[in-house]
């Protein structure tokens, strides 16, 4: 015959069995679930520059910062994710693993490509307490995030490729010159095409 206080035993063993069953089978689903084949191999675009009306604009990364989040609110599916300027790229993130809510930070350094475009390159990153290789990371963002168009996750390269190019405007053309976040120096080429 059981006594109640074997039935809440028992109950208690069942339940953290549910939970460790639960948090092995999302870590589970984050390492080796999601089958990611990629469709193409990310090619940068290629620019050519045009003739055009110019002009040059010095930003500090506060204004810049204000600028991002503004054109990132333009975008549908941003409550799933941040991107901050600081001194370094910020970027946060949650998926969802069966019911888990886990969330993904990425520290990335910007590089300014020959074409005016910026590659954020991984610095450091962090998926809950799950060691993950990045490769895995970049291919989660880029399953689950609906990042902008002119945001391209490439994670054989564990990085993010920015196309400022022609993300932003049909009217005109943004190139990046500087892009020195430590010393707050940063600077366009903006010309209008039409």
């Amino acid at each position: 015959m059981s006594t109640p206080q074997n039935k809440w035993r028992n109950a208690f063993f069942i339940l953290v069995g549910t939970v460790i069953l639960a948090v092995l089978s999302a870590i589970g689903w984050l390492y080796f679930g999601l089958s990611h084949t990629p469709t193409n191999v990310f090619e940068p675009p290629s620019f050519s520059d045009r003739e055009a009306a110019s002009f040059s604009v010095e930003t500090t990364r506060e204004d810049l910062n204000f600028w991002l989040q503004n054109e990132l609110n333009k975008e549908e599916g941003t409550e799933f994710y941040t991107i901050t300027i600081d001194d370094d790229v910020y970027f946060e993130a949650t998926v969802d693993a069966f019911g888990i809510t886990v969330p993904i930070y990425i520290v990335l350094s910007p590089r300014v490509t020959e074409d005016g475009n910026i590659e954020l390159l991984e610095e450091s990153f962090s998926v809950a307490n799950i060691s993950l290789p990045s490769t895995r990371v970049f291919e989660l963002i880029e399953s689950r995030t609906d990042l902008p168009k002119w945001i391209s996750v490439i994670p054989s390269e564990q990085k993010l490729y920015v196309n400022v190019r022609e993300g932003f405007s049909d009217e005109m053309e943004i190139k990046v010159t500087s892009f020195d976040l430590a010393l707050n120096e940063i600077a366009f080429d903006i010309r209008y095409i039409q």
